[in-house]
């Protein structure tokens, strides 16, 4: 959570909690059969330091292997855990991936 949202930190923290693990308890109960349990959990949020979407697409950028397969392996990655947008992934693989492969 980056300095600027720091009035979403309560949103945030009540939305972990209901939507994550709510559903993860029920999706245990009704695979064991077992009734809810009652719990007791404490979620941290930590604040860092804002950084700039640019900064990070040309960081992720510069660490993108030469050799189309290691970066189509790690293009996929960065966007499964919502680490790059769509778009910038498609860009990502047009250039390391897609050109390659036409050499």
């Amino acid at each position: 959570m980056v300095l600027s949202r720091l009035s979403e930190v309560n949103g945030l923290r009540k939305m972990i909690i209901e939507q994550g693990l709510e559903r993860g308890l029920r999706k245990y109960n009704l695979r064991h059969g077992k009734d809810y349990l009652e719990y007791n959990v404490t979620v941290n949020v930590e604040i860092s330091e804002r950084k700039a979407m640019q900064n990070h697409l040309i960081e992720v950028d510069r660490k993108i292997p030469e050799e189309p397969d290691k970066a189509a392996q790690e293009i996929l990655d960065l966007h499964g855990q919502y680490k790059i947008p769509n778009q910038f992934a498609q860009k990502l693989w047009e250039d390391y991936v897609e050109n390659e492969e036409r050499d």
